[in-house]
């Protein structure tokens, strides 16, 4: 092997082998003067060299086994000795206890002259230690061990921690009552168990037998189940556990069924069968051991004659188990009915109480005159089934039910289905001529019954539900719901349950309930108007008048009830007249303007303009016309008078009359300015119209804009600044006039001027949807449009507004489909925004869909009250769309909506 290189070299100065590891050596004079440096003059003698006193040196007996004496030292050594003697004494450290040189070494004595005495510092701080008390020495912190023994300790202690989970059951029982949380540990628990019942299901016997009532012997057994099922790999570990069990417990059931369903599992058919053989002789006296081997038996294949054996060795052992005859006569031929009838009879002897042989003795016969013997006699063996008499009812005529059912009451008084039979025995028997007094006294006898107290409204109405889904039973069912609303609850609780019974379509029982409340209270219009409807909307239309008559008697003075009354009239009866003549009298005798609006209404749905002229100058000309019923007569007769020689004339002179009446009335301004600017084109007047409307109605920002936009047709923008900035001033809650201003910008493409707008009105009106509709209007990028929209739809809580706008931009995307939804969420969240029907519209238009129909019929059910929306308004208000429909102006608010787009 080649020497290393550095063997060869000289060591640096001051060089000590093995320093590294601990090594000593005394150090040279290469590194004294650098010590000598450090200590500064202290220690020389005046002319730069150290004093040192050596004398005694030689007699010292510790100085002669050490490595340089004294005699042997040069100066560089004894220098450097007297340096570490310094350094020595100057940190207060005793070397030679046995030393008498004074000069050399510091002795103790002379360390407790200098520091005061080591015992005197520690003697006071042993008597600060009586002030402490026993709360501060438990907090003084115990002194860390950082060796390695701890160490690995602390290793040893971490490797041998196990850590197990928690049942759902324990973390939900140890959680605070007041914790509302919406983590629900009890659910995940039966969900989990849900997912495995499928496979315990099979290793756990179905039923209990006298013998399995240990709880700690259960749950070890389906401990082992679960444990077998889910570890399916660690099947030996599975098998040694029941084998386990069936060692320590050999007369328990439910291991030897849960071992033979294990391997029946695994599919071990032979191991299986042996177990359970095994078992049987094991437990004789379990009727669950026997059936599982018969199942067993018959799963894998063997013949139904061992089967028979199997079954007849367990009732030679349990005759008395009703599973095992039933067994038993499930195994018979199913073409074999005298041999399943013999078997039933056999043990029917053992058993004559038992209900399960009996109805299973009846099932297989098919002779009526024997069926009824069997229900005789199936009734005497085993009077508190029900299921018998009703039976032998059914196959009786009435005489003979009425004998059933009054030994019934005699013995079964307590079960409510005997009260119910009655009455139905009785409906079937007499018919529509049944007394119906007669059936709610007998009802309301059982409802009473002490026995039946416990059984309540709900109840009682459920089983009316029942009872009228049967045909020919409604006076029974009649009978039910009024014998329970008389003896049970009040007023709020009727109408909740008629609330509730209506969600569940149950209408043959909410219209009982109201015909009882308006009966039993015939003042309360919210009774009387939901049986109204109720009737109307379902089968017996023929019964709707009758009750407004006697609606209209309970209650004379009601609005609501006539306006019902007359329309239901006109449009169930198809009388026109008799409608008119029931609105004209109302309004003679209650001078309402919801009566004058609704003859308007209907003169003009008929299209009977002569007779709607009639009307309005009647009303006006009586002088109890509304400020409304003037904006109507006005409009109608800018369609109705259009073709008269002096028409512009007549209808300024129609206005100028409605505002002698009704002066402050902003709409009246409005119809005179647009006369004059559409019609007449006289831009003056129309100006003067408007501004005089302003001076009168100052609140009105839509004749603060309809001047505005006056002006801006006429190129006086700077005008039309003025007006809107006005109108700001004297309207500052108006989101209506800052939404104009910026659209006056948007329009002269000043969009910087138009964006600082809409900022501005938005955070005064944070909630209003047409200032944040004009705001995302305003954001180029229709990418960040969408994330702008999801605050709109939050500040606005869902605006029909917003929520169309969202259809709208899926639209220009060409995601119809997606687009649909929305605008059917805007629909949904305000049925009166006519645009969002107007877009349903375009898109069935344009895509077709299955659901078309029932779209239009829903509009169709509220076509008459839409009154929002800004195209929708556009076009209604338009007097070249008076004649149309509602459907026909629907189609002409889809082609303007979808206009918008293309422009």
């Amino acid at each position: 092997m080649e020497r290393k290189a550095f063997l060869d070299q000289e060591p640096p100065p001051g060089y000590v082998a093995g320093v590294g590891r601990g090594a000593v050596g005394f150090t040279t004079s290469a590194t004294s003067s650098g010590i000598l440096s450090t200590l500064g003059n202290d220690y020389n003698n005046g002319n730069g060299s150290i004093e040192i006193n050596s004398s005694d040196k030689e007699d010292d007996p510790e100085t002669h086994w050490t490595l340089a004496t004294s005699t042997s030292k040069d100066d560089d050594d004894q220098m450097a000795d007297r340096i570490y003697e310094l350094i020595d004494s100057k940190m207060g450290v005793f070397k030679h206890s046995g030393s008498t040189n004074e000069d050399n070494y510091i002795t103790v004595d002379r360390l407790s002259m200098v520091s005061g005495g080591l015992t005197a510092d520690f003697a006071n701080l042993k008597r600060g230690l009586a002030g402490v008390t026993v709360e501060q020495w438990a907090l003084l912190p115990e002194a860390g061990d950082m060796t390695r023994r701890n160490k690995r300790t602390r290793l040893l202690e971490k490797l041998q921690q196990r850590f197990y989970a928690a049942p759902d059951v324990l973390l939900a029982s140890d959680r605070p009552k007041e914790d509302t949380s919406a983590t629900n540990f009890e659910l995940i628990s039966s969900a989990k168990d849900a997912l495995l019942s499928r496979h315990l299901d099979s290793l756990v016997p179905t039923a209990t037998t006298p013998n399995t009532t240990v709880q700690d012997y259960n749950d070890a057994i389906r401990e082992v189940e679960s444990e077998s099922r889910i570890a399916i790999a660690d099947l030996e570990k599975s098998r040694l556990a029941l084998a386990s069990l069936r060692r320590v417990e050999p007369y328990k059931a439910e291991s030897w069924i849960a071992s033979a369903r294990l391997e029946l599992e695994m599919k071990e058919y032979k191991r299986a069968k042996s177990l359970i053989i095994e078992g049987c002789e094991r437990v004789p006296r379990s009727e669950d051991v026997w059936l599982e081997s018969i199942r067993i038996h018959q799963n894998s294949f063997e013949t139904n004659k061992l089967c028979k054996r199997i079954v007849a060795t367990a009732l030679s052992i349990l005759p008395t188990s009703s599973k095992l005859w039933l067994k038993s006569v499930d195994l018979e031929n199913s073409s074999d009915i005298f041999a399943k009838k013999r078997v039933v009879q056999k043990a029917l002897l053992s058993l004559p109480h038992n209900g399960s042989l009996w109805k299973r003795l009846i099932e297989l016969e098919d002779d009526t005159t024997t069926v009824r013997m069997l229900l005789k006699k199936a009734i005497e063996m085993v009077p508190q089934e029900w299921d018998f008499r009703q039976r032998l009812i059914e196959l009786s005529d009435y005489e003979d039910a009425r004998k059933v059912l009054n030994s019934a009451l005699k013995t079964m008084k307590d079960d409510y289905r005997v009260w119910i039979t009655a009455i139905k025995i009785e409906e079937s028997e007499k018919g529509t001529s049944v007394n119906v007094n007669k059936l709610e006294k007998m009802i309301l006898k059982g409802i009473t019954q002490q026995s039946l107290a416990h059984l309540d409204l709900r109840f009682w109405l459920n089983e009316a539900a029942k009872l009228s889904h049967e045909e020919g039973y409604h006076e029974s069912t009649k009978a039910i719901v009024f014998s329970a609303l008389e003896s049970k609850g009040d007023l709020v609780e009727w109408l909740s349950e008629a609330e509730e019974f209506s969600n569940l379509n149950e209408t043959q029982v909410v219209q009982l309930v109201y015909e009882f409340i308006s009966g039993k209270q015939p003042d309360n219009e919210e009774g009387w108007i939901r049986l109204l409807n109720i009737l109307k909307n379902g089968s017996q239309q023929n019964r709707l008048f009758e009750y407004y008559h006697k609606a209209l008697k309970a209650l004379p003075q009601n609005e609501s009830l006539v306006i019902m009354f007359a329309m239901d009239t006109w449009k169930i009866n198809d009388d026109v007249e008799g409608a008119k003549k029931i609105l004209q009298d109302a309004n003679s005798k209650f001078e309402s303007q919801r009566i004058q609006l609704q003859r308007i209404e209907l003169e003009s749905s008929i299209r009977n303009y002569d007779g709607l002229q009639s009307v309005f100058e009647e009303l006006v000309t009586l002088s109890n016309a509304t400020a409304n019923i003037w904006d109507k007569y006005i409009q109608f007769a800018r369609f109705y008078w259009r073709n008269n020689t002096n028409y512009e004339m007549e209808i300024v002179g129609l206005i100028d009359r409605g505002l002698k009446a009704f002066p402050k009335y902003h709409q009246l301004y409005l119809q005179k300015g647009t006369m004059f600017l559409q019609e007449i084109k006289d831009i003056s007047k129309a100006r003067d119209a408007y501004t005089i409307g302003t001076k009168e109605c100052p609140e009105s920002s839509e004749l603060w804009i309809s001047l505005a936009e006056l002006e801006i047709h006429q190129k006086a923008i700077i005008r039309a600044r003025s007006i809107l900035d006005l109108a700001m001033v004297k309207n500052p809650n108006s989101p209506e006039l800052w939404t104009e201003k910026i659209r006056l910008e948007r329009s002269l493409n000043d969009v910087v001027s138009a964006r600082s707008l809409a900022n501005k009105a938005l955070q005064l009106f944070n909630l209003s949807p047409i200032v944040w509709k004009e705001y995302v209007e305003l954001i180029p990028k229709k990418s960040h449009q969408k994330n702008v929209l999801n605050d709109a739809l939050k500040a606005t809580k869902n605006s029909s507004i917003i929520l169309v706008m969202i259809g709208k931009l899926l639209w220009t995307t060409n995601k119809l489909d997606n687009a649909k939804v929305w605008f059917e969420r805007a629909v949904k969240s305000d049925q009166l925004n006519g645009d969002g029907w107007g877009w349903l519209y375009a898109y069935y238009e344009k895509s077709g869909g299955a659901d078309r129909q029932q779209f239009l019929s829903d509009f169709d059910d509220i076509k008459e009250s839409i009154d929002k929306g800004e195209h929708w308004l556009q076009v209604k208000s338009s007097i070249n769309n008076f004649e149309l429909d509602q459907l026909e102006i629907l189609k002409l608010v889809s082609q303007l909506v979808l206009n918008t787009i293309q422009s």
